[in-house]
Parts: C-alpha cells; sequence; structure tokens
C-alpha cells in the first residue's frame, strides 16, 4: 500500500526522465503500465486508420497534413481557409480588425471611450 495505490500510469519506454521513473512510481503503489516500442506501434497503422481510432473520443490527436491535403480537410473547409488565385489554391490571409480597415470605422474609438475615462487610461499608454 502506497500513496499511489489505485493509480494507473504510462510509460513509454525511451521518452521521459529516466527508466527509473516508474519504478519509483510502482514502488509508491501506481500500476505502471509499460509500452515498448512506440515507434513500431504508431507505424503498424496507417494516418486514417489512427484517426478513426481516435474519432468521438476525448484525445488530443490531430493528423499532420500536408498542403496538398489541407485545402480538403473538412476544418478548412469550414472555416473557408483557402481560396483560388490565378489557378493556385492559397490560404486566405488572417481576419484584419475593423479598427485597420479603411472601409469600416471603429466602433469604440476615443469619442465613445474618452466620456468613460477608458481612452486615456487604457488606450493611450499602448500607443506610447
Amino acid at each position: 500500500m502506497g500513496p499511489l495505490e489505485g493509480m494507473r500510469i504510462v510509460e513509454l519506454a525511451g521518452i521521459g526522465p529516466t527508466p527509473f521513473a516508474g519504478m519509483m512510481l510502482s514502488d509508491m503503489g501506481a500500476e505502471v503500465i509499460r509500452v515498448d516500442r512506440v515507434g513500431e506501434i504508431i507505424a503498424a497503422r496507417t494516418q486514417d486508420e489512427w484517426v478513426e481510432v481516435f474519432e468521438g473520443t476525448d484525445a488530443c490527436v490531430t493528423p499532420v497534413l500536408t498542403m496538398g491535403q489541407t485545402p480538403g480537410h473538412p476544418h478548412a473547409l469550414a472555416r473557408d481557409s483557402f481560396f483560388r488565385f490565378n489557378g493556385v489554391v492559397q490560404p486566405r490571409p488572417a481576419p484584419v480588425s475593423a479598427a485597420r480597415r479603411p472601409d469600416r470605422r471603429p466602433i469604440l474609438g476615443p469619442r465613445v471611450l474618452t466620456p468613460v475615462g477608458c481612452w486615456a487610461n487604457w488606450v493611450t499608454p499602448l500607443r506610447k
């Protein structure tokens, strides 16, 4: 019986501080599950198979896509992240704030913020 009784720890061989860390945690009562040859396990499946394994879970797993794959990915399509210019697919530029666009006036400018003391206290020091 130890302070870590009931805890389950996954130790990935070759990743992390030392092989003794798992032994120390085990000595304190934790159940240590050692996974050897992580690279071989990952290489045994395709990227699509790994995406399917983690689909619908709360695990933070995202595939790394090539520039050729990215424009057709559902995430990029939902956000309209790419456009075609002169026949070449390109990422859209980041959104430009209303304050920097010449066709739009800022909503919260000095006329609105000065009477409540915000312009002098917050904005003016930032512009120095």
